[in-house]
């Protein structure tokens, strides 16, 4: 009978252990640091697990010091930050995630591309976009723009030429005769009209 009885209760009382685990009040006492070093510093405090990725920002955080729920101190964190935090009181589990963008105002990036014929769509035209980001380029070290348009769909590269004078040409157009049939453009201006020293123009610094 008290077998059963304690049973049934078991599964409140699980969830009232959490309630409690959410609600404490915990003594805090916390340097100045970025907003990486300060939710570490949270956890660690709190003896909360931490689910987070690299935290970017490297704005100091004034020190704090002083009794307080685990959400209030973290809206305290995060109230002028990218990043938003949300608790999981059954594993004792801070998540932080990043603040999704207003994809309504996110102009960043706009692709304008061209085809040959006024009856041609995107659906028969042979169009392909390829973003590298900053990150990706420090990431892959080039030592030439040839070495760049290797990481460009359809492009034939040969870069034995060292950091300029390389051999560049779109699949189906043979290839040998330096960027003849590329052209190499910033902020939608060519830099330069000659198809064949291109890359001396605009060679990685």
């Amino acid at each position: 009978m008290l077998l059963s009885l304690l049973t049934k209760q078991l599964p409140w009382l699980i969830l009232f252990s959490s309630y409690v685990h959410a609600t404490n009040n915990y003594h805090f006492n916390l340097p100045e640091a970025t907003l990486q070093q300060r939710i570490l510093d949270v956890a660690a405090q709190s003896g909360w697990q931490l689910s987070a990725a690299e935290l970017a920002e490297q704005t100091l955080i004034p020190p704090l010091q002083g009794r307080f729920t685990l959400e209030q101190l973290l809206a305290k964190t995060f109230a002028n930050s990218q990043y938003q935090f949300s608790l999981d009181p059954s594993q004792q589990r801070i998540f932080v995630t990043p603040i999704a963008a207003n994809k309504q105002q996110d102009f960043e990036r706009i692709i304008v591309t061209g085809v040959s014929g006024k009856t041609r769509n995107i659906l028969n035209s042979s169009i392909s976009v390829t973003q590298l980001s900053t990150q990706q380029l420090e990431q892959h070290t080039p030592y030439s723009t040839a070495e760049i348009l290797k990481n460009v769909t359809g492009f034939w590269v040969e870069d034995s030429g060292g950091e300029t004078n390389n051999n560049v040409s779109p699949r189906g157009l043979r290839g040998g005769e330096g960027f003849r049939f590329i052209s190499l453009m910033e902020d939608g201006l060519p830099i330069t009209y000659d198809g064949v020293w291109s890359d001396f123009f605009y060679a990685p610094i």
